[in-house]
């Protein structure tokens, strides 16, 4: 064999605790070569063979302990020989450019802002332009689109960069309508003068005087042609983007009239801010202030029967217009994409509320005429807080006499707190309201000599079946009462404004307004309830502000205006008894006790009715500061059934839903990508065993929507290539050393290994745990968006440990790159929080494709035990997973050598999972010593189709370190097994204490045991656990739940 070395090219050679071997064979001998590896002592170390036309060259990075080490080079022929080529002594110093690094702790990011993150997601460039251009191709029709210039004595580079972003927009059918009012600047003058040379879609009209800008507007739209006006400011900006969108919303929304966008602020340097992220048509928001704000768009048709812009409004223009257009259109559409970037500048409105001194008295008259014209009973004024802020921000006074109210209080032995709810209700100023107490089967003293003494009307209403029903209780009263309208309030809730009923009952009174709720307050005054967001808490519901101090205006004042939502909470209801009862009142057969007021907003908008958070109607609430996990888990896949895939049209989708703050969630929002999505997808192995099923769940599951095309790449061989190709998704094996020798080689590795990978053909980068972290490294450098999928639940400290300390370094930053990190449990995903700096964090927890098991029924159970050779009337534990110190399966098998004898000799231990190193081998002796555990303990290797352990099994124990969301318990609770686990990250997300497991802390011997002699004694606890373990896993995300959360994620990446 012709072996040339590049690397060290000295027979001799002095190394700093690390070297490079790397050589390359010619000629025709080198065509016979299968494998080469280099031997190192009793180490056989096997090398990258890199094909080349003619010859074949080898790559190894050794590590090794100081003093003389003889290296010697061996092929593995294509005919099962192997012999040796050639060898290398390396002298190994006692230096380690290691050293040269400090030692580091976890280099923690600077943060940068939620919007700063979010413009780096939506960079303008070529490939959102080609998305752009790819819709429009689509187009069964592009509508003329008049832009609308009012003009006076703008700055002029400021004016010529607002007509420039009108001639560089992606659409081109538009029109731009100019109207100067009477500029003095000859700049201007001239400027606007040349403008129609430069473009024949261009047209100027000179006012000889300044007549306001609503005249102006009205001659620019005089001299419109097109079926809709798009209004700019003379400074203002539009995105390349924006009546690309625009077109796009109205062909595919025909019956639009007015439609609107988000915007931001632009300062003089082009530095953005301050964006305003917008909630879907929100006709009781627009009634405090004008917050459609920027692009307004208008059909031409609807503006000429209004008779567009008022005189008289100036400073206020838009938002009178906004409220008269909005009152005839057949449909108001939002675009929840910023689209308009408002010029900060001094004297404009952008900059402070007080530039303009008239436009508040403007504002003001606006409502007052829209509340006229609407025949709202109310008085109109600008709240202090709002004068103080200098904010066009206002409010409606509603009279105290109205309409009849039943307030409908349900308590049960609550005297502690319904007496004083009852003694807060009498500051009411609200003249026509009655109280019904619903008195459900109150035994104590206290409460029944409470509901004896009080003057108000008690109903008593027994449990149907004997089992708590809130929806039943309510629905009693409701049907028990005549009033007009009904409040259903909570027993612990206290009364903290006086005018709080005539503000919700004057919200009721608004034409198609269907529900009001109130502003409710924790003890220590922090929000608790400001209206219900949908989609927290994993696809159900959760309170808007929650936490928040009571105090703050929160979002774009969003807490101190009424305002809509998708719901609000019968903590502190109103609605009318009318359409409570022809929606079918709240649900008692499947949302008897959870949702059930979420369930009737969502009824009730259905319905096209509207849901109002009223900030008035403040009140505080004695409920526990933290969301309970005790939801009956029946009525949570209920809600889920019912409601997954809803969007929240009152919560803009750029907002993130790990709390209901209104906090940026960077998304990009130009266009949709073409799928399916090639994606090019990282795995660490492919072993039967969590994070790589995990994987190959969703990759199958997206490739069978048509969402992905993905190809699979793989560190190491294993079973799971046979399963891709079945799904005729292609898998290569493209190894990456898990050590490296230096940064500089790792880098030239990574060029390397993309090269190899061809990354640049594919739309996004998938990598499945921490392993391949070098994949979003590569996809980072090579501009490849990326998603990184962490299953490991580790403190940041204990990350990366084995690499160098330059490398390490790098994985950590690796955290930044991707478009999102996806965690597969919360509390993992909270571990990770300080390496969060752009915002990319979230959380798709696991889930079972359930067509890969068969119905656990009893047969099923009865046929495993005898696969197994397991008998029928035996107790049987279950722990499935790899050997290994972090699943502490030893921990298991101490506890169960300790089993009283009797228990011991009916009980049979399965351990199921590959056994690796030696920590397996650790658990293989021990268990062969000792001839108890010997013949109860069987060690089973990992399966396919793992059912069978499972359905021969009474109880599922997880003994680990950390887990981050098993799916082996995931398993186990679909078969219908009791938990018993420590309670580590994930897995208090996957099932209740006491519920259907229960918990051990992690080494606890002692208690472990305990659990285990109780719950094996116990047949029905175990009968009764198993049957929770099915219904607590039906409320867990289902297969398609998590197929919808990466579909979203693949889609927003391949924008990118």
């Amino acid at each position: 064999m012709d072996l040339r070395w590049t690397s060290p090219g000295f027979l001799c050679f002095l190394v700093p605790g690390f070297a490079k071997l790397k050589g390359k064979f010619v000629g025709s001998e080198a065509e016979r070569i299968d494998k080469i590896f280099i031997r190192l002592g009793t180490r056989s170390i096997p090398c990258e063979i890199i094909e080349e036309p003619g010859q074949k060259s080898f790559l190894c990075f050794l590590r090794m302990g100081w003093g003389p080490k003889l290296c010697e080079v061996f092929v593995k022929l294509k005919d099962g020989s192997e012999q040796k080529v050639g060898q290398r002594l390396l002298f190994s110093l006692r230096f380690s450019w290691e050293s040269l690094w400090p030692k580091i702790r976890p280099p923690y990011p600077r943060r940068k802002t939620a919007y700063g993150n979010w413009l780096d997601a939506n960079k303008w460039g070529d490939k959102r332009e080609a998305t752009y251009e790819r819709q429009l191709q689509s187009l069964a029709s592009h509508p003329l689109i008049s832009v609308i210039l009012p003009v006076f004595d703008p700055p002029v580079a400021f004016l010529e960069e607002a007509v420039e972003s009108v001639l560089s927009q992606v659409y081109e059918n538009w029109e731009l309508r100019i109207a100067d009012d009477g500029s003095s600047n000859p700049e201007v003058l001239s400027y606007l003068k040349d403008l129609p040379k430069r473009d024949d879609r261009i047209k100027v009209n000179f006012r000889k005087e300044n007549g306001g800008i609503a005249i102006a507007s009205n001659d620019a739209i005089a001299s419109a042609s097109g079926e809709f006006l798009a209004f700019l400011d003379h400074d203002d900006l539009l995105a390349p983007e924006a009546l690309t969108e625009v077109a796009l919303y109205l062909t595919t929304h025909p019956e639009t009239d007015f439609l609107y966008s988000d915007d931001d602020k632009i300062d003089r340097n082009g530095n953005r801010r301050a964006p305003q992220f917008k909630p879907d048509w929100s006709p009781e928001l627009l009634l405090n202030y004008c917050y459609v704000g920027h692009l307004k768009v208008v059909r031409t048709s609807l503006s000429q029967e209004v008779g567009h812009l008022r005189e008289g409004f100036d400073g206020s223009q838009d938002y009178d217009y906004a409220l008269r257009i909005t009152e005839r259109a057949r449909h108001v559409g939002h675009i929840p994409k910023i689209l308009y970037h408002w010029r900060i500048s001094p004297g404009s409105t952008a900059e402070s509320g007080d530039q303009k001194s008239g436009a508040f008295d403007a504002g003001l008259q606006a409502v007052r005429d829209a509340c006229y014209r609407r025949e709202i009973n109310a008085v109109v004024k600008q709240p202090q807080w709002a004068q103080k802020g200098k904010l066009g921000i206002f409010k409606m006074d509603f009279p105290n006499e109205g309409p009849s109210v039943t307030i409908i209080i349900p308590t049960r032995n609550n005297a502690e707190k319904l007496a004083p709810c009852l003694s807060s209700i009498e500051s009411t100023t609200y003249e026509n309201y009655s109280v019904l107490l619903l008195d459900n089967e109150s035994d104590s003293p206290d409460a029944l000599e409470l509901l004896s003494e009080t003057s108000h009307k008690v109903l008593r209403i027994p449990n149907p079946n004997g089992d708590f029903n809130f929806s039943h209780l309510v629905n009693r009263g409701v049907e028990a009462s005549d009033s007009d309208y009904v409040l259903l309030l909570n027993d612990d809730v206290e009364v903290l404004e006086p005018r709080w009923l005539s503000q919700m009952v004057g919200l009721l009174g608004i034409e198609g307004v269907g529900a009001v709720g109130a502003k409710l307050l924790f003890p220590n005054r922090k929000i608790q309830h400001a209206g219900i967001i949908h989609g927290m808490y994993g696809g159900l519901a959760g309170p808007a502000f929650s936490g928040v101090d009571g105090k703050e205006s929160g979002y774009l004042s969003y807490l101190r205006v009424s305002r809509n939502y998708s719901a609000v909470t019968a903590a502190c209801l109103l609605t009318s008894r009318k359409l409570y009862q022809e929606l079918g009142g709240f649900d008692e057969t499947k949302l008897a006790v959870a949702y059930n007021d979420v369930d009737f907003c969502y009824r009730l908008t259905e319905a096209r009715n509207r849901c109002v958070y009223c900030p008035d109607a403040q009140l505080i609430h004695h409920e526990g500061a933290s969301r309970g996990t005790g939801d009956n888990p029946t009525e949570i896949r209920a809600f889920k059934d019912r409601y997954a895939r809803r969007k929240d049209a009152f919560y803009n989708p750029n907002f993130s839903l790990k709390s209901g703050s209104f906090e940026i969630q960077p998304r990009p929002t130009s266009g949709k990508p073409r799928t399916p999505v090639k994606a090019l997808a990282i795995s660490h192995n492919l072993n039967l065993e969590g994070a790589p099923l995990s994987m190959f769940e969703m990759l199958s599951g997206l490739k069978g929507r048509g969402i992905v095309e993905p190809t699979v790449l793989a560190l190491e061989e294993g079973p799971l290539q046979s399963l891709y190709e079945s799904k005729n998704i292609p898998v290569t094996i493209l190894r990456f050393p898990r050590e490296f020798v230096s940064v500089y080689e790792y880098e030239a590795l990574l060029q390397d290994w993309s090269r190899k990978a061809n990354i640049k053909d594919y739309d996004a980068v998938y990598a499945n745990t921490l392993e391949t972290f070098f994949a979003m490294d590569a996809a980072h450098l090579n501009e490849i968006s990326s998603i990184w999928n962490i299953r490991e639940s580790l403190s940041p400290n204990r990350l990366f440990t084995h690499l160098m300390a330059s490398i390490r370094k790098r994985a950590y930053e690796c955290f930044q790159w991707p478009h999102r990190v996806i965690f597969v449990a919360q509390s993992t995903m909270n571990s990770y929080a300080p390496l969060e700096s752009r915002d990319n964090f979230t959380v798709i927890p696991n889930a079972l494709n359930l067509n890969r098991f068969p119905s656990s029924e009893e047969d099923g159970r009865s046929l495993s035990r005898e696969k197994l050779n397991i008998s029928v009337t035996d107790k049987v534990i279950l722990c499935v997973g790899t050997l290994c110190r972090r699943k502490a399966q030893m921990d298991l098998v101490k506890a169960f050598e300790k089993l009283p004898i009797e228990l011991l000799n009916s009980t049979t231990l399965l351990l199921a999972g590959e056994s690796v190193g030696k920590y397996g081998q650790l658990i293989e002796r021990k268990i062969e010593q000792i001839p108890s555990l010997k013949e109860r303990t069987r060690l089973l290797a990992p399966n396919e189709n793992p059912h069978h352990f499972y359905q021969a099994a009474d109880l599922y124990v997880c003994c680990s370190e950390s887990e981050s969301y098993p799916r082996t318990v995931l398993e186990a609770m679909l078969f219908g097994l009791p938990i018993l686990a420590t309670p580590t990250y994930g897995v208090r997300e996957q099932v209740r204490e006491g519920y259907n497991a229960r918990f051990f802390e992690f080494g606890n011997l002692e208690k472990l045991g305990d659990n285990l002699c109780n719950m094996l004694e116990n047949n029905d606890l175990l009968v009764e656990m198993g049957a929770n373990s099915r219904k607590m896993l039906r409320s867990l995300d289902t297969i398609d739940e998590m197929l919808d959360g990466y579909e979203d994620h693949f889609l927003s990446a391949a924008i990118r």
